[in-house]
C-alpha cells in the first residue's frame, strides 16, 4: 500500500521550519547561561514558557515526514527521528557514529563514497548548506535507497559553527522526477538565499 508522499517543495518547507526551531533552541540554550537571560526568560507569557525550544525541536524532528538527523561539530550523531532510522536499516549509537548513519554509502553513479565525503562532511568542512546532493544508502539487509541530502550547518548566537542537521528524503522510484526539480531548485536558492548568515558563510568555488 503507497502513501501520499508530500511534495518537494513542502518537505523543504518543513525542514526550514525545522531548521529555525534548532537554532531557536541553541539561542534559547545559549541565552540561559547568563543572569539578565534567564530574568528575561523569567518574565515572558506562560503560553511562550510551556513549550521551550528544545522541545518543540524534539517533536518536530519526529514529526517531519522524512529522515532528519543532527550531529555536533565535529560530525557526531547527536539525534534522529524514526524515519532516519528506517531509510538507514539501524539505529546508530548517539555520539559515537560519525557523519551519517547509514551502513555503506555511493554516490549517484553506484561508486563508493566514504562517510567522510558524505553530503554531512562536507557542509561541516566547508561550513556551508549543501541542497538536494543526491547519493545511495545501503542497508544492513543489502538494500539500496536513493535519496537527496540538505546537511546545514547550525551557529550559536557568537556565529561559531556548533553542529548541523540534515534531511534525507528518500526518491526510491523517483530518480529523475525529484532529482531534476531538486537540482533547479538548489541552484535558484543559491542564488537568492535570505539568509545573511548563509550567504555571508558561502564560498565561491
Amino acid at each position: 500500500m503507497h502513501h501520499a508522499r508530500p511534495s518537494l517543495p513542502v518537505l523543504e518547507a518543513k525542514f526550514e521550519r525545522l531548521v529555525h526551531s534548532r537554532e531557536r533552541a541553541i539561542q534559547h540554550k545559549h541565552q540561559s547561561h547568563g543572569k539578565a537571560a534567564h530574568a528575561a526568560l523569567e518574565s515572558r507569557s506562560d503560553a511562550t514558557n510551556e513549550h521551550d525550544p528544545e522541545q518543540s525541536f524534539r517533536e518536530s524532528l519526529e514529526a517531519l515526514p522524512a529522515a532528519v538527523y543532527t550531529t555536533d561539530a565535529g560530525g557526531l550523531i547527536t539525534s534522529f527521528n524514526g524515519v532516519a532510522a528506517d531509510l538507514w536499516g539501524q539505529s546508530p549509537e548517539l555520539g559515537k557514529s560519525h557523519w551519517c548513519g547509514s551502513w555503506k554509502l555511493y554516490r549517484a553513479d553506484e561508486q563508493p563514497l566514504t562517510h567522510d565525503m558524505c553530503p554531512m562532511a562536507v557542509a561541516l568542512r566547508e561550513d556551508r548548506p549543501v541542497r538536494g546532493e543526491r547519493a545511495i544508502a545501503e542497508r544492513p539487509d543489502g538494500r539500496r535507497v536513493p535519496f537527496m541530502a540538505y546537511p546545514t550547518p547550525l551557529h550559536d548566537a557568537s556565529g561559531a559553527l556548533i553542529g548541523a542537521v540534515n534531511m534525507l528524503l528518500d526518491i526510491t522510484g523517483h530518480e529523475h522526477e525529484f532529482g531534476n526539480s531538486a537540482h533547479s531548485r538548489a541552484n535558484t536558492r543559491s542564488r537568492s538565499n535570505p539568509r545573511k548568515k548563509d550567504v555571508a558563510r558561502e564560498r565561491v568555488s
